[in-house]
C-alpha cells in the first residue's frame, strides 16, 4: 500500500480519535473504559501503542525515529531534541 500524497500532520478537527472537548484527542482513561465495558480488563492502552511500535519495527520501513514521533514520544536526550526541527513528513512518504 503506497501513500498517495505526502505526509502533514492532521490539524486539530481531523484527529482519529477525537475527544469530547474541540481539537483535543480522545484521552487514555476513555479508551481503558471502553476496553473494560467489553470486558476485556487483560488488555492495557498501552498495549495498543506496543503494537503499533512491534509492527513498525518489523512490517514497514520507517525509520524508528518517525515511529517514535508517530507514538508523540518525547527525546530524552536534551542535545538531540534541540536540533531536531523538522517533522520528518519526507520520511513518511512513500
Amino acid at each position: 500500500m503506497g501513500v498517495r500524497r505526502p505526509f502533514r500532520k492532521p490539524t486539530a478537527d481531523e484527529l482519529i480519535f477525537p475527544g469530547a472537548r474541540a481539537g483535543k484527542p480522545m484521552s487514555d482513561m476513555t479508551l481503558a473504559a471502553v476496553l473494560s465495558r467489553m470486558g476485556h480488563d487483560d488488555i492495557t492502552v498501552h498495549g495498543f501503542r506496543s503494537t503499533f511500535r512491534d509492527w513498525a519495527a518489523e512490517q514497514t520501513n520507517f525509520a524508528r525515529e518517525v515511529a517514535e514521533m508517530a507514538l508523540a514520544h518525547v527525546v530524552e536526550d536534551k542535545v538531540e531534541a534541540a536540533y531536531r526541527r523538522g517533522d520528518l513528513s519526507r520520511s513518511a512518504a512513500v
